[in-house]
């Protein structure tokens, strides 16, 4: 069998693998196959007008009467949507806002059923209508159970009948809106599906960047972080920061976010001098503009705290966590999952000084806090069980440690996944009290686990 050319598989791709466009593309080259190579073909299809090419339309009608013009069928399927029926009317804006999503990927149902909430209560509703009237005229396909695709020569077709500014506006705030609620609550596997959409906002943006754009990239950042391509965070974090410092000037809170997050992403590569000018300069920032008592100048306390202990200054670090701490309970109240973070840390600090009982004070409180404030599975609970198991550890109990390791291993692998950075700190943990209770092979696929994930999450110059 001969091997597939890979100029006619991209066309193929280009067209979606719609059939009767593949027909007449077929019969175009085969016509022009003398003036013109797949290759000049493919360049002609990633054109803005591809639905004007003239091989995407003929004249006649197909053998079974069908028209033989792939603007033209979708013409027919969209101008049965009636503007005086409320549903109809909802599926041509639904529509709209789709095809300002990434062209062939798959869209979760919910998303676009979230874009018209600010039209009523009863919105979801009219949504879930419409989308099964799109689905009945063919303008939208199910991929799946909980998604929807539209596929890319429709794209095309929604963009020219229907250019509606207002529905770019829509898509980028309320993706937005989303992605910033997602990764507050640490929700990554929805996160994972709308990646490739918020990728392709941000490119079709590069034209116009404006304090949005700053947002989108923030928003990405944030949700590369959770999954720990640090990397890549920190240069989506940089492109917001630029923007910002443009548009806002250097003084606003948004700039000392970004630096902010810049240096978070720094300290988890490992370049914690870098690292600490950042959260200096957002520190600067926070107390001149949001005041002493206010919780993003407690956050950036916390993160100077965990670069010194990087660093080795253990009193440094307890002054600037306890500092953290103290606003936080007086801003935020005892139970909030900031508050737990500091609270975290400092056990961790007095457990590298050896005060193992006042360690194991701090986590519980830590502990029982993320247990009541956050839901059960999340991974912030994973870092207070490590961090037990670690104590529990130093104080002999290996028993106990081991299970407060495995415990927190059970969350991060179904909330974060196995290859997450994360991840390490159970394993490594295991690692550890799998080998004083003498069991070496075992400690060794923990620890080559933990080592694997590191080289390919943080690369092999880590420290």
């Amino acid at each position: 069998m001969p091997s597939p050319d890979p100029e006619l598989e991209a066309i193929a791709a280009a067209l979606g693998d719609l059939p009767l466009a593949l027909h007449l593309a077929g019969s175009f080259l085969a016509k022009y196959r003398h003036a013109i190579t797949p290759l000049q073909y493919l360049q002609r299809l990633h054109t803005p007008t591809i639905l004007d090419d003239r091989s995407l339309r003929s004249a006649g009608l197909s053998p079974t009467k069908h028209v033989q013009h792939v603007a033209r069928t979708f013409e027919q399927s969209y101008e049965r949507l009636d503007l005086a029926d409320p549903t109809d009317v909802m599926a041509r804006k639904l529509l709209a806002y789709a095809a300002r999503l990434a062209p062939g990927v798959p869209i979760p149902r919910w998303l676009l059923q979230t874009m018209t909430l600010a039209d009523g209560p009863d919105a979801v509703l009219l949504a879930e209508d419409a989308l099964l009237r799109l689905i009945d005229l063919g303008l939208l396909e199910p991929d799946d159970e909980d998604t929807l695709r539209l596929h890319q020569l429709l794209v095309a077709f929604v963009l020219a009948v229907a250019p509606d500014a207002d529905a770019q506006t829509v898509v980028k705030e309320m993706m937005l809106w989303v992605v910033d609620d997602l990764n507050t609550r640490g929700d990554i596997r929805p996160l994972l599906a709308l990646q490739p959409h918020l990728r392709f906002i941000l490119e079709r943006a590069e034209v116009h960047e404006d304090a949005s754009v700053a947002g989108l990239c923030t928003a990405l950042g944030d949700n590369l972080w959770l999954l720990g391509v640090y990397a890549e965070a920190q240069e989506y974090f940089e492109r917001a920061l630029v923007i910002q410092e443009r548009v806002l000037g250097c003084e606003h809170p948004d700039v000392a976010w970004s630096l902010h997050n810049i240096g978070v992403m720094l300290r988890a590569q490992g370049q914690y001098a870098r690292a600490r000018t950042y959260h200096e300069q957002a520190l600067t920032i926070r107390e001149r503009v949001l005041g002493r008592e206010h919780r993003d100048t407690a956050r950036s306390l916390y993160c100077l705290g965990k670069v010194l202990r990087e660093q080795g200054d253990l009193a440094a670090a307890l002054h600037y966590y306890e500092q953290a701490l103290t606003i936080r309970e007086r801003v935020l109240g005892r139970e909030h999952r900031d508050t737990a973070w500091s609270l975290h840390n400092i056990g961790a600090v007095w457990r590298i000084l050896g005060e193992y009982d006042r360690a194991r004070a701090y986590h519980e409180q830590s502990l029982a806090i993320r247990e009541r404030v956050l839901r059960p599975e999340h991974p912030d609970t994973a870092w207070s069980l490590n961090g037990l198991g670690v104590v529990w550890r130093m104080q002999g109990d290996y028993d106990r440690a081991r299970d407060y390791h495995e415990q927190a291993l059970a969350i991060q692998e179904r909330a974060l996944g196995r290859e997450h950075p994360d991840i390490v700190w159970s394993l490594n943990g295991l690692g550890v009290v799998l080998r004083l209770q003498g069991e070496h092979d075992q400690a060794r696929v923990y620890h080559e686990q933990a080592l694997a994930i590191r080289e390919r999450a943080l690369g092999r110059e880590h420290p």
